[in-house]
């Protein structure tokens, strides 16, 4: 019922019938709102239904719905870019994603496409809250789900390709290191998709130079790093270890990212959701991935370095007998074990093992002890 009605105020003729939109507005953001509970394909319905709203009161824009209305429904549409429902079939909240992707790249290229007929074209579509789209669509863009990436790299290359608006001083919508993206994903002589890890992911690394893209370029990496399908899991790590190989430790004027950064960027993603294991789990496998593969040996060299790498052993060892999850147990023994090859770590910290070896989870204490055994000592 609800999805049906979803559908249809999406075909509604609002010009002809100005006073149901405010209404179909309310509706809509409703219902998008978690405390109201809607079912999955409601949802996307929904997230659908705005943008064939706007695109058909676009000519009437601005006599038809203000500003903040508009500004509102961006940003429901914006939230839905962060919908990770899952149930027993899978990561259904990626339909929702799928059609915020869509929808926002069509609404982007809608208000585009109106800018020099829209009075204050600027309180509807500021220059902040395009780039906040496209930085959401980034993020899909290097996320789990092949399905997800190659939608999110086909809106990314409209919108490289998006002509600018038509008002005064239009350079302030142009996208931050729109260059160095058309050189990443617009070489007509490579045909490969988003969907291809070994193609996108090498090239997704350099987005983390851009520093208006680099927490949610990094939030989607990360994601990535703790799928369990091989063909996403294996390229985004083994790009993110040549990445970081390849960044200096420090950052100097005119040498952008640096592994101090990237360290310190990856604790404040985790520190941030300490209560979510889906979130907290996968940057944990990252730096995992890291230490194993050797590319944190100079980190303590820096003061502040060092003072991340304890940092993480607080994350990986504080109350860890109360955790339920064995997974993410798992993913904290590993990361003291592997600290525990840093000499500075080792001489403060090796206490803390005990911690781990007393577990009340026989199978976590099991992973732990074995751990402990193969890689420390």
């Amino acid at each position: 019922m609800q999805q049906g009605l979803a559908r249809l105020l999406g075909v509604i003729n609002y010009n002809n019938h100005p006073k149901s939109l405010p209404e179909a507005i309310t509706y809509l953001l409703d219902t998008v709102k978690p405390a109201a509970k809607a079912n999955i394909e409601t949802r996307r319905s929904c997230f659908e239904a705005i943008p064939q709203i706007l695109t058909l009161i676009s000519p009437q824009l601005s006599s038809l719905l203000s500003s903040d209305a508009f500004n509102s429904l961006l940003d429901a549409m914006l939230a839905g870019l962060d919908d990770y429902t899952l149930d027993e079939r899978g990561d259904v909240g990626s339909w929702v994603r799928i059609a915020c992707i869509q929808g926002l790249t069509r609404i982007a290229e809608l208000l585009f496409g109106v800018a020099g007929s829209l009075p204050d074209f600027e309180s509807y579509f500021a220059p902040g809250k395009y780039h906040a789209v496209a930085t959401g669509l980034l993020k899909q863009g290097v996320e789990r789900l092949d399905n997800v990436r190659q939608t999110a790299g086909t809106s990314i290359v409209r919108l490289l390709n998006a002509p600018l608006p038509l008002v005064e001083r239009p350079e302030r919508w142009r996208l931050p290191g729109l260059d160095l993206m058309n050189t990443l994903f617009q070489n007509a002589s490579d045909q490969s998709g988003w969907n291809d890890g070994n193609w996108l992911f090498p090239r997704a690394m350099s987005l983390l130079e851009v520093p208006q893209y680099r927490k949610d370029v990094l939030s989607g990496i990360v994601i990535s790093i703790g799928s369990k399908t091989d063909s996403t899991q294996k390229p985004v790590a083994n790009s993110l270890v040549k990445y970081a190989q390849e960044i200096p430790l420090v950052s100097n004027p005119g040498t952008g990212y640096s592994l101090l950064e990237l360290v310190s960027d990856l604790i404040n993603h985790a520190k941030a959701n300490m209560t979510s294991n889906a979130i907290v789990v996968p940057v944990f496998q990252t730096f995992t991935i890291l230490l194993e593969a050797d590319v944190l040996r100079e980190v303590p060299n820096e003061p502040s370095g060092l003072q991340s790498l304890k940092t993480l052993v607080h994350m990986t060892t504080k109350n860890v007998d109360k955790l339920k999850s064995v997974q993410r147990i798992h993913e904290s023994m590993k990361i003291f074990v592997n600290l525990l090859s840093f000499e500075e770590i080792r001489n403060e910290k090796l206490s803390l093992l005990s911690d781990f070896l007393a577990h009340p989870f026989p199978k976590a204490s099991f992973f732990i002890a074995y751990g402990a055994g193969a890689a420390a000592f």
